[in-house]
């Protein structure tokens, strides 16, 4: 009998039912929940060690959904001995499968016998009015925390959205103020160095610095406004300015927003 750690699913907000309603098994769509495994069960199930099967499955998950994707499966488990959090994975059947698909014979079956198990107990002749309730509540609680995600995230998709249709190009420090009204925390001169540091600005001292690179050029991220200073004696002299154009802007927000900066 596998000894399962108390999984926390940190993601799901907390929810308080006022009044409890009963639902009948044959008002729920019971085969579109499937069955789930968590790291740690595959792991005990197969002898292997957690860490091992945790490393695997972020790598299966990031080829095949890409990193966003990843936190769709993400959840937490409290570990029973120091009763500490740590992260691990849960997986549909699916996922499972592919998982395994390198592992031995014999440890593919222990995976499949499991499943075929949990399949057996999810029929719902074999759930209980309180294993119903439970799921219903689970449903409605990861339907609401999705909506709650969905309203955050409106306000930036709007936010990009104009910025694309921006045509004028604006300094560095113009961006940052853009960036930090929508939830970036991020002032003029830790932008600065974070677009030197990512080579989209030239790092090298000299008359160069802050201008820049092949690359945001060849990406058509900034443009170069010249600008010609007449000194006191007559004598001119030319300042360059490096300002983000509207393809720039759009580039930069949608990387950061994506990044989850803060």
């Amino acid at each position: 009998m596998i000894n399962t750690p108390t999984i926390v699913d940190i993601k799901t907000p907390k929810q308080i039912i006022g009044h409890e309603q009963i639902v009948d098994a044959r008002e729920l769509n019971l085969s579109s929940w499937g069955i789930s495994l968590t790291t740690i069960e595959i792991a005990e199930l197969t002898g292997k060690r957690h860490d091992n099967v945790l490393r695997d499955t972020k790598s299966m998950l990031m080829e095949l959904y890409g990193r966003g994707g990843v936190l769709n499966f993400e959840e937490t488990y409290v570990h029973p001995q120091n009763k500490q959090p740590y992260p691990c994975y849960r997986l549909p059947k699916k996922e499972i499968l592919v998982l395994v698909s390198g592992y031995s014979i014999k440890l593919r079956m222990k995976i499949v016998t499991r499943l075929e198990y949990l399949e057996e107990q999810a029929k719902p002749e074999n759930l209980s009015r309180l294993d119903i309730l439970k799921i219903a509540m689970d449903s409605e609680q990861k339907r609401l925390a999705l909506e709650n995600e969905n309203r955050k995230m409106l306000p930036k998709v709007l936010f990009a959205d104009a910025v694309s249709a921006s045509t004028s190009s604006i300094l560095v420090g113009e961006l940052a103020k853009l960036l930090k009204q929508n939830g970036i925390g991020i002032g003029q001169n830790r932008l600065f160095s974070w677009l030197r540091a990512n080579e989209y600005l030239i790092k090298r001292k000299g008359t160069d610095y802050n201008m820049p690179t092949q690359k945001s050029m060849e990406l058509s991220l900034f443009e170069i406004k010249e600008r010609t200073i007449v000194n006191p004696d007559d004598s001119t002299r030319i300042t360059k300015t490096s300002k983000i154009t509207g393809k720039g802007q759009q580039y930069f927000i949608n990387l950061f927003l994506g990044q989850g900066m803060k």
